[in-house]
């Protein structure tokens, strides 16, 4: 078992119990309390966890459910919405992700009169989608992740890697000047299969996500052709996506 996979483990086991200790979550994965006891350090510095006392749970804010974060900085997402929207023409062919964030800009989308071809592997988003019928509608089969509302695992892996498309439009769990995360392994890897067959990714993020780590690493900030954000960045994250000509939409400024 790998790094990620085991800190993926251990988060899950976390969620799934009220109180379990250090030396209880040694016993159900099988290692030592020593790498527990690390693998729990990198998990509080991610803030994934809190530790109090002699137990650990997870974070308020870490890994909420779908229903959940809906609403969370609405208001946010609608404008990073609207600003998204100007790198779509009629007739572009997009991969959407599982987030919110994309959700509000697919609901964008359909207010638009652009006819499009949109693949995702967010069920709330198809159903959202499927009576457009300007929109060619694909969505991703495989196994469900139950509260998330998204399609996972290898056959949603192997549908992606037949799909050919120029334009990604994702979000993230957060992200810091390293790369861009997610807390979830297996949603992970279908937006690493997405990034794999696209030709132009499209961030949308906002402000709340920036200077955070999470469990898995999708791609270097190197990969993005644009950032699409709802407040101007800090200098550090400013100047380095110049330096890698990479574009930067926000409500006050377009560079």
């Amino acid at each position: 078992m790998g790094k990620a996979e085991r800190l993926e483990k251990m988060l899950d086991l976390i969620q799934n119990s009220n109180f379990i200790s250090p030396v209880e979550l040694a016993e159900k994965m099988n290692v030592s309390l020593v790498t527990i006891r690390r693998d729990l350090k990198k998990l509080a510095d991610q803030k994934s966890i809190i530790k109090e006392y002699s137990t650990i749970k997870i974070a308020r804010d870490y890994d909420k459910r779908f229903h959940e974060r809906l609403n969370t900085n609405l208001e946010q997402k609608r404008m990073i919405a609207e600003l998204a929207k100007k790198f779509v023409q009629s007739g572009d062919t997009i991969f959407l992700d599982t987030s919110t964030t994309c959700y509000e800009f697919a609901r964008t989308l359909a207010l638009s009169s652009h006819n499009l071809h949109i693949i995702t592997n967010n069920i709330y988003m198809a159903v959202e989608l499927m009576s457009m019928y300007k929109i060619d509608l694909v969505l991703i089969g495989g196994n469900i992740r139950h509260g998330y509302f998204s399609t996972i695992g290898p056959l949603a892996e192997k549908m992606l890697s037949h799909i050919k498309v120029t334009k990604f439009f994702f979000s993230c769990t957060m992200l810091d000047t390293k790369g861009i995360y997610e807390s979830n392994v297996m949603e992970g890897n279908i937006k690493v299969k997405m990034f794999e067959n696209s030709r132009l990714h499209y961030l949308l993020v906002d402000s709340s996500k920036f200077n955070k780590a999470s469990v898995f690493r999708t791609t270097s900030i190197e990969n993005l052709d644009a950032v699409i954000t709802d407040k101007p960045l800090p200098n550090e994250y400013h100047d380095m996506l110049k330096k890698k000509n990479i574009e930067i939409i926000t409500p006050l400024k377009m560079d």
